[in-house]
């Protein structure tokens, strides 16, 4: 399992759409689901959810991501 930080999340969503989309912060939730760690992303902006991702925590994690928001942000 790749050891994946709250703060290396934070700073690949600040550089990568900072630019794209206005929001106040990031809520991160770490879980177990069928025997694997898990990580659920939402982006939050003016209170509301703006963006959300959920995977298991591994080393494609951060590809994923990008791919999964690109989509949900409209970036491409």
């Amino acid at each position: 399992m790749a050891k994946i930080t709250n703060k290396e999340i934070k700073d690949f969503i600040k550089e990568k759409y900072s630019e794209h989309i206005e929001y106040d912060g990031i809520k991160i939730e770490r879980f177990e689901k069928f025997g694997n760690a898990k990580i659920d992303v939402k982006v939050i902006s003016y209170g509301r959810k703006i963006g959300w991702f959920e995977d298991f925590i591994d080393e494609t994690l951060f590809k994923n991501m990008e791919s999964h928001f690109n989509w949900q942000f409209g970036i491409g």
